[in-house]
């Protein structure tokens, strides 16, 4: 049968790289079911629950944290399908580490012996180093969100700052600004999409599309990008929400009031979140004197560390 659809769009980002409000911006985007967060649930437990060693040295909590992510998988398979009844596409986020082979992720966090893979697209081909198959993640228009490190790295400090304190020796700090997975899942799109695929307004039919590069920058500067993405992915201009109510943190999680502050106090887009004209020193004088010289310089060193794969993937944003 042909599809008569448009593609599903899938949302690859880190945290704090302003993926919220690429969602909100886009909350109004009835032709699509909006579906995120799927192996969220499955990290948390990692982090709070089994994470003071490798997965490799305890067998009982790696078996349950599998089972989460095999259930998030579901969840998300689930959401295509609860779409599809409806003959309308999805409209996905999720952060793109939470998508990678779990042991993988346990090894760059611990530099430990890897633990057992995990399999879950049983006999349909994956080459890529999610664990979602290779005919889905061809078959939907990737964007990928990026931002200055600088930014990022602060942001992420801040928002667990304001949960608990954080412990900088912490091996789960790794992950704090880290552009490389969505660099490495971007570079396998690469291989996997011809170069001369169509890349003009209203993408029809069963894929590949040309990953869309977006920098967080240009989500708070203007429309224009905003626009450009919109034509790329069958998003409709018009339903783009500028403006909004505020929205109360009452009931919430700790770690929703946090990470969701900025965006629920807000009425629109915060330029004020910008990199333009930040730099490097007057970022870490600025730390030094709020945080300390120990923060100050893991800041700097983890942004430092991060640039280039920010860099490459700036050099090809849309």
């Amino acid at each position: 049968m042909t599809q008569t659809r448009n593609p599903n769009v899938l949302l690859l980002s880190h945290g704090r790289t302003l993926s919220n409000l690429f969602v909100k911006l886009m909350s109004k985007q009835d032709d699509f079911e909006q579906a995120e967060y799927h192996f969220h649930a499955a990290f948390m437990y990692l982090r709070k629950e089994i994470g003071e060693k490798p997965l490799i040295e305890q067998p009982e909590g790696r078996e349950t944290f599998y089972k989460m992510i095999k259930e998030g998988y579901d969840k998300f398979f689930q959401d295509v399908e609860n779409a599809y009844s409806k003959n309308k596409p999805v409209f996905f986020k999720d952060h793109v580490f939470q998508t990678w082979q779990p042991s993988v992720i346990d090894q760059d966090i611990w530099g430990a012996d890897p633990a057992p893979s995990l399999h879950l697209t049983g006999d349909q081909k994956h080459t890529s180093p999610t664990l979602l198959p290779d005919s889905f993640l061809l078959s939907a228009v990737p964007i990928f969100i990026i931002r200055h490190p600088l930014m990022q790295t602060e942001s992420w400090y801040r928002a667990n700052l304001r949960i608990y304190p954080v412990d900088l020796k912490d091996p789960f700090c790794k992950l704090s600004a880290n552009t490389g997975y969505c660099r490495q899942l971007f570079d396998w799109y690469k291989t996997q999409v011809p170069a001369d695929v169509y890349t003009g307004p209203n993408p029809k039919g069963p894929g590949p599309f040309m990953p869309i590069i977006v920098d967080a920058d240009d989500l708070l500067e203007g429309t224009d990008v905003i626009e450009r993405v919109c034509e790329r992915v069958n998003f409709s201009k018009d339903k783009v929400l500028y403006s909004w109510d505020t929205v109360s943190g009452e009931n919430r999680t700790a770690i929703e009031r946090s990470y969701l502050k900025g965006l629920w106090e807000s009425t629109g887009v915060d330029k004020s979140k910008s990199s333009k004209g930040v730099t490097a020193e007057a970022k870490h004088a600025a730390w030094k004197e709020e945080f300390g010289q120990e923060v100050a310089d893991f800041l700097l060193a983890s942004a430092n560390k991060h640039m280039p794969d920010y860099e490459y993937m700036l050099a090809q944003k849309i």
